[in-house]
């Protein structure tokens, strides 16, 4: 919790709900080593020591008391929605979150990449927060629970297996304590923004494979459906996973849909780029017979760098994409491990006489 010496005009300013938290990381005495390499803290760090140990207990007094006011100091709300925020059950022991209600505060408008950042002057404690259970059902009264597990499973799912178990852990707890609640295959492949674009975890051309294993298990054990109501944007659903190399799984979620949704995934442009591209896979043909359409081929553009920034461009139309590899093979010297990406739509490749290539593939 940092502090800042910026006093706050009488203003209480909208904050949104998801702000309104605050995460305290509690000292332990692993918080203060000796300084240089030695074994004992100096008298020196041993004030230092006591007296931030002091300072955070009263503070802690003060929040348990239900009222925080800063007078002409400041502290930034954190954002329950960030990446690093969602906590553990095995990490309560090292932090205490609160749900606050502002009562003085201010926007502070940072840079265009950048998140605004709220301050806070004075604040009601709402909720003190010790253990996973309570964090969910807080994010739960605050009706911000889909987006609180889209974070969960972004931040624990990636290449550490240790973390398998703990996301298992909270999608169960929330399945325990509400089992009406849904969370769909959707939340957590795309984004709900008006892009539809692949979640972070889903963004890579060679996703991590827990990251597959994770899903497939939340999906075998029920966690998580594979459609819900008012899952709008299926194409773009069977579209990540084909291209994360999860053909299998976009197969079984279109097992899932209605054939009236089928009209408006057919007519999707990047549905038909998609099925083209990995045509020869497996479940990719079976999705295709599924669909009952009829896929014209795949065209190869090559765009050749020149001297003086000219480029020459040409195009050659295929059967299908494994026709396109095997010519990149056979004329352009391109490596077999290049190409088995799961998406190659378009990249670059220079050859060992420096010439130099664009192929997209449509």
């Amino acid at each position: 919790m940092s502090f800042y010496s910026l006093p706050l005009k009488g203003t209480n300013e909208k904050i949104p709900v998801e702000r309104c938290y605050l995460s305290i990381a509690l000292y332990s005495e692993n918080s203060f080593k000796p300084k240089d390499g030695k074994k004992r803290l100096t008298k020196e760090e041993i004030k230092s020591k006591n007296e931030r140990i002091f300072e955070q207990t009263e503070t802690l007094k003060r929040l348990d008391s239900g009222y925080m006011n800063l007078y002409n100091r400041t502290i930034e709300a954190d954002n329950i929605l960030s990446t690093s925020f969602p906590k553990l059950d095995k990490d309560f022991d090292k932090y205490i979150v609160y749900r606050i209600e502002p009562t003085l505060s201010r926007e502070e408008t940072q840079s265009y990449y950048r998140d605004s950042k709220y301050l806070l002057s004075e604040f009601k404690v709402i909720k003190k927060i010790t253990n996973q259970k309570e964090m969910i059902k807080q994010v739960h009264d605050d009706r911000i629970l889909t987006q609180f597990l889209e974070k969960v499973f972004e931040s624990y799912s990636y290449s550490n297996e240790e973390y398998v178990d703990l996301i298992y852990n909270y999608f169960r707890d929330v399945k325990t304590e509400y089992p009406d609640f849904e969370i769909s295959l959707s939340d957590l492949v795309i984004t709900s923004d008006y892009t539809h674009a692949p979640t972070e975890r889903f963004s890579s051309n060679n996703i991590y494979q827990v990251t597959k294993d994770n899903i497939e298990k939340l999906l075998c054990d029920n966690l998580i459906s594979y459609t819900k109501t008012y899952d709008w944007y299926q194409s773009d659903v069977i579209v990540t996973l084909i291209n994360c190399g999860m053909s299998h799984v976009a197969f079984d979620y279109l097992n899932h849909l209605t054939e009236d949704s089928y009209v408006s995934i057919i007519a999707d442009k990047n549905i038909d780029i998609a099925l083209r591209l990995h045509s020869t896979d497996e479940y990719v043909k079976k999705i295709i017979a599924k669909l009952n359409i009829k896929l014209s081929g795949v065209t190869l553009k090559i765009e050749k760098y020149l001297e003086y920034g000219e480029t020459s461009t040409s195009e050659k139309r295929f059967e299908n994409i494994g026709e396109i590899k095997s010519y990149l093979i056979k004329e352009f010297d391109v490596p077999f491990e290049k190409l088995q990406s799961n998406d190659i739509s378009t990249f670059g490749f220079s050859n060992e006489e420096d010439t130099s290539y664009t192929f997209t593939i449509e």
